[in-house]
């Protein structure tokens, strides 16, 4: 349901309600390069993989058009926001995880990758116990092609 024609290609917040449920999504788009009105529903069918593989089963409205991505980013969040609803489909994801669920921590020792040091190192960004033996890696690495 369209009450106007988009003429501009902007950024712009939109609501998919479910058709046979009180479930919602809302999201926004910025990377369109056609006005709302023949964008969504034909090029982009939102970015959340139940609602685009159920978009048939939704009705869709565009609820505001914006000049800057971070306009429309901030009223998207404050919607989501302020509907604090259990049928928000936006809060889905959240809600499979227990409050109080430990999060898996890796705990496989990780030796390092420079030939001959053997040492056990726990900096995950690095495959080596120091930036040392990193860049002597690195080099080693850069001479093998």
């Amino acid at each position: 349901m369209n009450i106007y024609s988009s003429t501009k290609a902007l950024p712009y917040v939109y609501m998919c309600q479910e058709k046979n449920s009180p479930n919602f999504y809302i999201g926004y788009r910025y990377a369109n390069y056609l006005p709302s009105t023949e964008d969504f529903g034909k090029n982009y069918f939102t970015s959340n993989d139940y609602v685009k593989e159920n978009f048939d089963n939704f009705e869709h409205i565009i609820i505001a058009e914006f000049f800057t991505k971070r306009d429309a980013l901030n009223f998207e969040s404050q919607l989501i926001k302020e509907s604090n609803s259990d049928h928000c489909i936006n809060n889905f994801k959240y809600k499979k995880v227990k409050k109080y669920e430990s999060i898996k921590v890796d705990t496989d020792p990780k030796i390092c990758a420079l030939p001959g040091c053997g040492k056990i190192y726990s900096n995950w960004r690095m495959k080596c116990c120091c930036a040392s033996h990193q860049k002597s890696y690195a080099g080693m690495r850069a001479h093998q092609s």
